[in-house]
């Protein structure tokens, strides 16, 4: 269910590699992905994969959840 790379090998595309196969996997049985983060910083690494916003939740502390989608 969570997407996680170790941090010792972080920033060398091992986050890309997985989402490219989780996204094939989705395209070729007609799936839809959802996912939510609450680093912001990930949104715009997620949009690299053709994933968009669907809201943002913000409850009575410093956390956003932001929950975004990749249609088929």
């Amino acid at each position: 269910i969570y997407l996680a790379v170790d941090p010792h090998v972080q920033h060398h595309g091992v986050a890309a590699l997985l989402l490219d196969e989780a996204i094939d996997y989705a395209n070729r049985h007609r799936m839809m992905i959802s996912l939510e983060t609450h680093n912001e910083k990930n949104v715009a690494f997620y949009r690299q994969f053709g994933f968009k916003v669907f809201g943002v939740v913000e409850k009575h502390f410093d956390l956003k959840q932001y929950g975004m989608i990749r249609e088929v």
